[in-house]
Order: C-alpha cells, then structure tokens, then sequence
C-alpha cells in the first residue's frame, strides 16, 4: 500500500486522494479506514485509483483481500504537513507484535505519528497500532 502511494506521487507529482496537483484540498488524509467506499478524493475512490489502468500501482487480487471483511483492517494517515510520512496501520494479531506496538507507544514518537495509534491504555489492552511509514 505505501509503495503503491509512493509510486503514484513519484508519477503523478500529487497523492492520489487528490484530484490533481493543483488541487487546493490540504494532503492530509485523516485517520480513517482503508477501503474503497470513503477513502476518495471526491469522485473516485483512491483503492480503485491506484488499481486502475494508467496507474495499475495495486493488484486486484491486492484490493480485493485488503478491502475484504475478514482482512485485519488497514488505516491510513498523513497530517498534511510539508515533510510529513504517510502511515499505514493495522491490529497486530500476535502477542510478540502487540507487544512491540505496546512498546513503540510508550517511547518518544515522531513528530507526524498519528496519535490515534496510541489510545490512552493501550498497551495494557493490547489495542496499540503497528503503523508503518
């Protein structure tokens, strides 16, 4: 999913939930799921964008299995920054990787890490995100 967004900015010079590069909406993407009925850039949905023909960055066997009900949920986030990472996060499912989110959470972030990916308890609760950049 990161490489996909990457390699859609590198060609395109904007991120695709962005109908352009002249597009005045911010490049923030809030934290939200990754699916292909909200995540859009207005008129199409970035899933489907980065699947298309043209850009072709993800598989449909790809999307298909990411957007599927029994997939461990994916969420996205940039804070529309200059500089800032775009994160993609998931629920680790293993007791070494919830431990390691736990961990992560506790230590001093990044100053563009999504605060969602660290509620309050977390790492008690095991509910702490993996999220990557």
């Amino acid at each position: 999913m990161l490489g996909a967004i990457d390699r859609f900015y590198a060609s395109q010079g904007y991120y695709p939930w962005k109908i352009s590069s002249t597009n005045p909406v911010s490049d923030a993407t809030v934290w939200a799921v990754v699916d292909d009925s909200t995540w859009s850039d207005g008129t199409t949905a970035v899933i489907t964008k980065l699947a298309e023909a043209g850009t072709g960055e993800l598989k449909a066997s790809f999307t298909t299995r990411i957007t599927g009900t029994s997939y461990n949920t994916l969420s996205k986030y940039n804070s529309g920054d200059p500089g800032s990472s775009t994160y993609v996060c998931f629920l680790p499912k293993s007791s070494s990787f919830q431990t390691e989110a736990g961990t992560r959470c506790g230590e001093a972030l990044p100053d563009d890490y999504p605060a969602e990916a660290c509620p309050a308890g977390c790492a008690v609760a095991k509910t702490c995100y993996s999220c990557l950049p």
